[in-house]
């Protein structure tokens, strides 16, 4: 049995040493078939290609430039003062006996029209007198040429009778001689003179009387009124004080370097078209003026120099009824919010917004003030949509739009949009508008 044990312990140790060396050798091959498995899918696996990033270019807003002649406009401030102005005062005296209606504060009257009659019978009554006393000289005028008549029967019978006598007979201009005298010419003459007096006299009179008849000298509105019926008045009384409604003044301050482009009336030519306006509560009061005159001193306050603006017809007197259809237009404009312009009159006093119009300037563009970049620089969209900078020279300034010379040309676009880092170069897109919008800005 021994040996059967040994016998079988020597079988059984070869079958254990082949099993391990075969488990090696197929962890191996596992091994070895995983890894050529992990590189043949590396070698093996898919590639994928890195697509370009799309640059998408920035959208600006583009207006066409225009290069030509544009008129220089300054917006500036006024007040309304008046073109004519009277204080209605009597220069006879006596009681006033009639007074128009029109003549209250506010009245519109016209030029020739009534306004106060003073009594007028003390001036009728000396009207009569002078025309009497008139009747008198010439009276005495008469008489006195016939006692020259006379006079100078009683000369010549004189001279007859000194010639017989052998004397000489004195001329009748003799004064030496006493002739003129003697012919009574001294006598005439006065007479005359008394009659020219009374004559001078009577045209007194008559202008006494007809100063008893206050007219309105100008077509004008009754800004003041101080008298009533049954008051007696004076030379030194005012009655009322009149406002001429024909035109009006608007009163401006300019910076002496502003005006070389103003306009002024010389050698029969116009001054600068003016626009007027102010404000109301439904709309704008809005007139048309012209630049009349240039005053002689300087603003007093800020050293400016001021000028004159007519304004023709600023109640609108002349003017025709207005359309039935207005009120619907009225309505429509302001529903658009559009400004309606009012039919009230433009008001004596009034603090009004004035646009001037200039002179010309050649060459220049108009373009909006947000275009211009900081540097006096503007952004240009060449054809190819890149973009180019360039600088120029701004020559007028107004609220809303500059004018500004240089290489700008017409045609070309113009970036209104704000770029954040801009390069000249890059890349843009266009929405385009119309043409650069002008604008009767403010003062520069």
């Amino acid at each position: 049995m021994s040996n059967s044990n040994g016998l079988q312990r020597s079988v059984v140790k070869p079958s254990t040493s082949m099993s391990g060396w075969l488990a090696a050798i197929i962890s191996l091959l596992v091994l070895a078939g995983g890894v050529g498995a992990a590189v043949a899918f590396v070698k093996t696996k898919p590639t994928t290609q890195r697509e370009p990033e799309a640059t998408v270019a920035p959208l600006v807003e583009v207006v066409t430039v225009k290069v030509g002649a544009h008129p220089v406009t300054m917006q500036v401030n006024g007040q309304v003062m008046p073109a004519e102005k009277v204080v209605l005062m009597p220069e006879v005296g006596g009681r006033v006996m009639w007074q128009s209606d029109e003549l209250v504060p506010g009245g519109l009257v016209k030029k020739g029209q009534p306004l106060v009659r003073i009594d007028p019978r003390d001036y009728a009554l000396a009207l009569k007198q002078q025309k009497a006393q008139l009747a008198s000289q010439q009276l005495m005028l008469q008489v006195e040429k016939g006692r020259s008549r006379v006079a100078e029967r009683e000369w010549e019978i004189y001279q007859q009778e000194r010639k017989q006598a052998g004397l000489a007979t004195p001329e009748a201009d003799d004064p030496d001689a006493g002739a003129p005298l003697a012919l009574r010419q001294p006598h005439v003459k006065s007479a005359q003179v008394a009659v020219g007096a009374a004559r001078s006299n009577i045209a007194r009179a008559k202008l006494q009387l007809s100063k008893t008849a206050l007219v309105a000298p100008f077509n004008a509105f009754v800004q003041q009124e101080n008298v009533d019926e049954g008051q007696l008045v004076g030379p030194a009384s005012q009655l009322a004080v009149l406002v001429g409604t024909d035109s009006f003044w608007v009163q401006v301050s300019l910076p002496m370097d502003k005006l070389d482009y103003v306009v002024l009336p010389q050698r029969g030519e116009k001054g600068s078209p003016a626009r007027v306006w102010v404000e109301t509560g439904r709309g704008r009061i809005e007139r048309e003026g012209t630049v009349v005159r240039l005053l002689g001193d300087l603003d007093p306050v800020g050293r400016m120099a001021r000028v004159l603006i007519e304004i023709d017809d600023p109640f609108q007197l002349r003017e025709a009824a207005a359309a039935e259809d207005q009120p619907v237009a009225e309505l429509s404009a302001a529903a658009e919010g559009q400004a309606v312009k009012s039919k009230l009159p433009l008001l004596l006093g009034a603090f009004v917004r004035v646009v001037i119009e200039g002179v010309e300037l050649d060459h220049v563009a108009e373009i909006p003030r947000r275009a211009l970049q900081p540097g006096k620089e503007v952004f240009l969209l060449s054809a190819d949509g890149t973009l180019v900078i360039e600088k120029v020279q701004v020559v007028w300034g107004s609220e809303h739009t500059v004018l500004v010379s240089g290489p700008l040309k017409t045609g070309q676009r113009l970036i209104l949009s704000t770029l954040p880092a801009p390069v000249a170069g890059m890349k843009l897109r266009a929405a385009d508008r119309t043409a650069a919008p002008s604008s009767s800005g403010a003062s520069k």
